[in-house]
């Protein structure tokens, strides 16, 4: 499979994660460092997940630039925000995001990018949780829904918001009540803490079509296209 980015394009890749028969060939085109983390998770779902989430990582970003999976070297920027390291930093911009059996990832050449996904029907304190992390605003919104509508306004907004600092690079640094999310029209990102020309920076999209899942993406504005993928391919 080529696969080419315009420019101003994102592109939005979705995968399952079932746990594949070949584990242990997988763990062979990770880094030490990648090893470490996977063997420190004891459940072995959760082992399985995160080596499939980062062996496929590497297989999408080395078809994009033609190099070999286990090529690739990764670093973090001061935040903790996953980007290439050399000889292939700045060559593409990713950010990803796991819930249990689903995989999200964003790719672009020339913005930043953050995403994130959260699967229904979680069984959610909606109303305290929303209190504790959003703002008044939103709270209060989420309060006057019917008990039915609560628990997807709250996981709406809350793949919106960590989709943002991800983009930005805060990560949980940045507080999730220090901004705000509107949903009247188009989803807008409401960033009082930034400056004017920070806060136009960015745009805002909900990711449709993932069946028991919710999930959003953040981008430099300068993305005006996006396109949703699904990865058929055995990793």
């Amino acid at each position: 499979m080529d696969l080419q980015l315009k420019e101003g394009e994102v592109h939005i890749w979705s995968a399952a994660l079932g746990r594949p028969a070949m584990l242990a060939r997988l763990l062979t085109q990770l880094a030490d460092d990648e090893r470490e983390r996977a063997e420190r998770l004891r459940v072995r779902e959760d082992f399985a997940r995160f080596v499939v989430s980062r062996a496929l990582l590497r297989t999408i970003l080395g078809r994009y630039l033609d190099v070999e999976p286990r090529e690739l070297r990764f670093s973090t920027t001061p935040n903790g925000k996953p980007v290439l390291a050399n000889p292939y930093e700045n060559a593409l911009m990713f950010n990803l995001s796991r819930s249990r059996e689903l995989v999200l990832y964003a790719i672009a050449s020339d913005a930043e990018v953050g995403i994130d996904v959260e699967r229904e029907g979680q069984d959610l304190e909606v109303d305290q949780l929303a209190e504790r992390f959003f703002s008044p605003a939103e709270a209060a919104s989420i309060r006057r829904l019917s008990a039915s509508e609560k628990s997807t306004a709250f996981l709406t907004y809350w793949v919106c918001k960590e989709a943002y600092i991800k983009a930005t690079g805060e990560g949980l640094s940045r507080p999730l009540n220090s901004f705000e999310v509107s949903f009247t029209g188009n989803p807008v990102l409401i960033d009082s803490e930034a400056s004017a020309q920070e806060s136009c920076r960015w745009s805002l999209h909900r990711i449709r079509g993932l069946a028991g899942h919710i999930a959003a993406f953040v981008a430099d504005k300068n993305c005006s296209q996006f396109r949703q993928r699904e990865w058929l391919e055995p990793v």
